[in-house]
């Protein structure tokens, strides 16, 4: 649930940097379209971004997956 928490309010930050920008770059610097593609690219890298980083995961070590191994020795033997 956290994770998806963060990328709502990163997701959230984003319209409020992309409002502010409409009101300063579009009547003077930008298109529509470019400010419109702009705008849209920025939650997709976001999300990109997110799912590349949680993906990333470290490889369980040898202790942990004997810890597991043990625990689930055990959790097996005290239901029987």
């Amino acid at each position: 649930m956290t994770r998806y928490v963060n990328r709502w309010s990163a997701l959230g930050g984003w319209v409020a940097v992309m409002g502010g920008a409409w009101m300063v770059l579009v009547p003077a610097f930008l298109s529509v379209s470019s400010f419109a593609a702009l705008a849209l690219g920025g939650p997709v890298l976001l999300f990109a971004a997110s799912a590349l980083w949680s993906a990333h995961e470290p490889a369980p070590s040898l202790g942990q997956i004997r810890a597991g191994a043990e625990a689930a020795e055990t959790a097996g033997r005290g239901t029987k």
